[in-house]
């Protein structure tokens, strides 16, 4: 009898189940071996990409460079999220900015924190820049008890001589004006080599540790980089002012994203963006 053939598709780089993370400290070492090579030159290793940094931002940001695990520099609307000046951060650890995030959310994030970690030690240095991981949780607001939902980015991130993540460039939007609901925990790292999103939410009291996918090549590149700009509540003209296009054009990829999304407006995009980690 002839063997049926396995059309499922495979999964570039998918990983298998991770150990849920119970504490900061086994955070902390899971993801961060003994290192003995020097860390040099990382600020100017950042420095042209944190001069573009609003580009990565659907809305109000800020953004950082870990090193190790403990924040080298920091920028933007610092105050917003965090409530005091980039200066104090400065050589913080994960027991001082974990005490913002929704404890509801911390298991959720260490452990998406570190899937990510593994990810990126088994990529390639030249296709790195191919794949965007990207983490949503929830950080308390300055001064009350409320949170706001945010977008956590990797942007960019440096291997030692082992190839360990030695640092990496993070990039934090808030999206609360983004209308969302059934709010989970979210992890998702998009692949721009293979047209893949992999993929990883919280389900019930436990972490869904495996990483599933989704082929996205419905979803152009032009059309996922409209969706960040309408995220960020720009028109339609100050959207091709910033991507150097036509009018008509930014038009006419809207009009496809509709039809592509079965969705019915722009707000409409952008929620489904959100709930597919494409933002």
């Amino acid at each position: 009898m002839r063997k049926k053939k396995d059309t499922k598709k495979k999964v570039p780089n998918a990983l298998p189940n991770e150990k849920r993370v119970g504490s900061i400290e086994e955070f902390k070492l899971s993801i961060l071996p003994e290192f003995d090579s020097k860390i040099e030159d990382t600020e100017q290793f950042y420095q042209d990409l944190i001069s573009k940094v609003n580009l990565f931002a659907p809305g109000k940001y800020m953004w950082y460079v870990v090193e190790r695990l403990t924040i080298f520099q920091m920028g933007g609307m610092v105050s917003h999220f965090l409530g005091l000046d980039a200066s104090y951060w400065k050589n913080k650890t994960p027991e001082d900015y974990f005490a913002f995030i929704h404890p509801d959310d911390i298991p959720y994030v260490m452990t998406y924190a570190k899937i990510i970690y593994n990810f990126l030690t088994k990529i390639k240095e030249d296709e790195k820049t191919f794949f965007h991981p990207n983490l949503y949780f929830r950080l308390k607001n300055p001064g009350n008890d409320s949170y706001k939902s945010i977008l956590f980015q990797y942007i960019y991130w440096k291997y030692d001589v082992d190839h360990g993540i030695e640092s990496i460039l993070h990039v934090v939007s808030d999206i609360s004006h983004i209308e969302q609901s059934n709010y989970k925990p979210m992890l998702t790292i998009l692949d721009e080599k293979n047209d893949v999103l992999h993929f990883s939410k919280a389900v019930g009291n436990d972490v869904d540790d495996a990483l599933n996918s989704m082929d996205i090549k419905h979803l152009t590149k032009r059309e996922r980089d409209i969706i960040k700009l309408l995220a960020k509540g720009l028109s339609s003209k100050q959207i091709s002012d910033a991507l150097l296009i036509a009018k008509n054009t930014v038009e006419n990829h809207r009009q496809n994203l509709l039809r592509k999304t079965g969705c019915t407006s722009s707000p409409e995009v952008v929620a489904y963006a959100l709930k597919f980690g494409l933002l």
